[in-house]
């Protein structure tokens, strides 16, 4: 694709060049106007000059009919491109999945667009992601990094107040995550096991008792965890908040005591 670059444009001339040069393919210009004789428009920006530059390409005197606005590595919907899309052009966004063992490339736009730029993306593993979607993409990858890594700490923490070494704990926590992902890669919602799965109120509150003993943010934010676990599967949590209200489990008898010279 670089070999049929044509006009470049940047913040400055100066980066323009500097892109053409790296590239060795395209040149570089100063104007949006300059465009007019391209089919396709990629734009790699960063998300801060995002939509300054859709503002800016908005603005030009271009005639956007039989062009197709590529917008790369970007948050925004294809579906919020309509001042494009009214216009007569093709818009699609096209962002690459990190952490694969192969190059996989999500692009969103419409089935004849896609496949148009299926043709640039030799070696690439292409998904496609229907327009107006981008949202509950990013927000399934939010709930697999941000929000599953505190779940993950917790995890470890838990094992490592258990006396493990870090090492070990975070060893025991990436292969029982492991196995939950086996789990419902096999089952689904069914492949969901444990105390908390079945309602074992004794069995969670050990747990969540053992865990206040050593931390009580930690014995909070397992309670808190259960809670929301139990909502998401469509299950009454309520036992959960009961808990605390449950007769306490004396873990060893009392010790008999007796008098060292008591009446015969």
């Amino acid at each position: 694709m670089v070999q049929k670059l044509g006009p470049v444009k940047a913040p400055t001339p100066g980066v323009a060049r500097r892109i053409v040069n790296t590239l060795r393919h395209g040149w570089p210009v100063e104007q949006i106007e300059e465009f007019q004789d391209a089919s396709w428009i990629f734009v790699a920006v960063p998300d801060e000059s995002l939509l300054s530059t859709l503002d800016e390409l908005a603005s030009a005197n271009l005639s956007w009919q039989g062009k197709t606005l590529v917008i790369l590595d970007t948050d925004i919907d294809s579906q919020d491109l309509n001042v494009f899309t009214l216009r007569q052009a093709a818009v699609a966004t096209v962002s690459l999945l990190d952490s694969y063992s192969d190059l996989r490339l999500v692009i969103q736009s419409d089935s004849r667009t896609t496949k148009a730029i299926r043709k640039f993306t030799e070696g690439f593993r292409v998904l496609e992601l229907r327009p107006g979607d981008k949202g509950a993409f990013l927000a399934g990858l939010t709930l697999a990094s941000s929000i599953a890594m505190p779940i993950f700490a917790a995890c470890v923490e838990s094992l490592t107040n258990a006396g493990f070494t870090a090492s070990e704990a975070a060893s025991i926590a990436e292969h029982s995550l492991s196995r939950t992902r086996r789990a419902f890669h096999k089952a689904g919602r069914k492949g969901w096991q444990g105390p908390l799965a079945r309602g074992d109120m004794r069995a969670v509150r050990r747990q969540w008792e053992s865990l206040r003993r050593k931390d009580s943010h930690l014995a909070d934010y397992f309670l808190q965890s259960a809670t929301q676990s139990l909502e998401y599967f469509r299950q009454d949590p309520r036992w959960v908040s009961e808990l605390d209200d449950l007769p306490r489990r004396n873990p060893r008898p009392a010790p008999l005591l007796a008098s060292a010279s008591g009446d015969r």
